[in-house]
Order: C-alpha cells, then structure tokens, then sequence
C-alpha cells in the first residue's frame, strides 16, 4: 500500500497545547518561537529511574547527570528562566511532566523518575538552544515515545532504553506537534509539524512532515499550505476514512491528497 493509502486508512493522535489522550496513547505541545539547528553526535546516559537503568540517547546530546535544583516534589529537571513551560499530563493514572527529559512520577518515592535522556540543546554551547531549549511536544505510541523541542530537536525511544536523534532533514524550528500513528505503527509511523516560518528556514521549510520508518526518512507535507506556524494536528473520520487537517491559528486546513490542503469550509 502506498503511503497516501495508508495516509488516508489510518488516525493519528492529536498534538495540541494540553493533554491530548485518545485511544493511539497521549500527546500534548506547547507552542513557542522558532529555533533550532542540528546537533553533534553522540552518545549519552540519563539518570538511572527506578529500576536503576538509565536512559540511553544513541544520537544527539544531552545534559546527562548535571541536575538543576529540585521542586517542591522532587524533581531535578526544572525549566530555565527563558525556556518552555513544564509539560504535565496524566495516562492510565500515571503522571507525566517533561522539560528536559520526560519524568514519571512515582509515588511510592515522592519523586518524579527521568525515563528518557535529556533530548534538548539547553547544555549544548554553541546550539541555538543554549541556555533556553526544553520540551515542547510529546508523544507516546505504545511503549515508544516521541519528544520535540524548542530547538527543533525530535527524538524518538523506549523509558528506560535507547533513544535516538531523527530530525535529519527537518526544519530547525520548533516542533509544535507530534501525531504517531495508534497502536503498533505508531513506533515507526508520526507526523511532525513545527511552528515559525518556512522563510526564517529557507534551507528546510516545510510545516508539516511524515516518516514511515521511525524518522529514518521524512516526507514533506506541506504543499500548498500557508506559510504560518502550525499550532495542532489532527485525523477527523469522513465516510472515505481519516483526514489529516492541521490549524495555523484558529483556521483549519484538511489534507485531499499528499501536499494538496483546503481551508475547512472552503473550496
């Protein structure tokens, strides 16, 4: 099947300024201005959660076992003064929170207990986000999660396992959105889109992007769309299947075919 089949016979999550839960898992964003550029290799350790084992980001950087001050509940991962807000949201009564690294809360120990590396540019001297990246959309698939930052940084992993950097070829702004697809594909399958200007990135416009292959490759999707941020996406039933739609604002766009968007309402 070729991917627009199964483009337009499959859902995907919703990935908009709050917790988003649906039956492909959760997923949430947080809008904020573009930045971004593309990360040294390497390979890092996160803090060691509950089980003792660390997260393992097997490309791109991290902060690693620098911690920040704690809060209140015991957490040493705290937004910097000009970064991203906390993500909090809670799946299957598990609590969540991610600013540089996604956090499970574990009440047992009164602690929130790191399950990814640090996947943000916040420690790295030289990125564009410096002393300001964090989180800005997340996603879960199953057992695989997504995460993308102000720096427009998109990785891709297990809690507790191996995580890699995926955002080669796109746009170094920031990612406003991550849809996976539900159940199983969702570990290979997402859409990304970011926010900003294709303009401020005439090296990688684009708004909207596909991979088919857990970010090996990805498919621009952008087309005819208006070059504005994209704040939210969305798949809506219609009686020939799933629509991709995205907004830019408050105005909606549905995707007829790859590349090709009409305005909700509109011709």
């Amino acid at each position: 099947m070729s991917i627009e089949g199964w483009v337009y016979r499959r859902g995907l999550s919703v990935a908009v300024a709050a917790a988003a839960l649906c039956a492909a898992g959760w997923a949430l964003s947080a809008h904020a201005v573009p930045r971004g550029a593309s990360p040294p290799s390497g390979t890092v350790r996160a803090p060691a959660g509950a089980d003792g084992v660390g997260a393992v980001m097997a490309s791109g950087r991290s902060r690693a076992d620098q911690a920040s001050p704690g809060s209140a509940e015991g957490d040493a991962d705290d937004p910097l003064p000009n970064g991203p807000p906390v993500l909090t949201w809670t799946s299957d009564g598990v609590r969540y929170r991610a600013v540089h690294h996604v956090a499970r809360w574990n009440p047992a120990t009164g602690r929130w207990e790191p399950i990814s590396p640090d996947v943000t540019e916040a420690w790295q001297p030289g990125e564009d986000g410096f002393g300001v990246d964090g989180i800005t959309a997340v996603a879960q698939a199953g057992e695989v999660l997504w995460t993308g930052t102000l720096a427009g940084a998109v990785a891709i992993g297990q809690p507790g396992g191996v995580w890699r950097r995926v955002d080669d070829g796109l746009p170094a702004r920031t990612v406003s959105a991550i849809a996976p697809a539900p159940g199983a594909d969702g570990a290979r399958m997402a859409v990304v889109a970011f926010a900003g200007y294709g303009s401020a990135t005439p090296g990688q416009p684009g708004h909207v992007f596909l991979t088919t292959d857990a970010g090996g490759t990805w498919r621009d999707l952008t087309g005819n769309l208006p070059d504005a941020p994209v704040t939210a996406a969305r798949w809506t039933p219609t009686p020939d299947g799933p629509r991709l739609s995205v907004a830019e604002g408050e105005v909606w766009y549905t995707m007829a075919q790859p590349g090709r968007w009409s305005r909700d309402g509109h011709p």
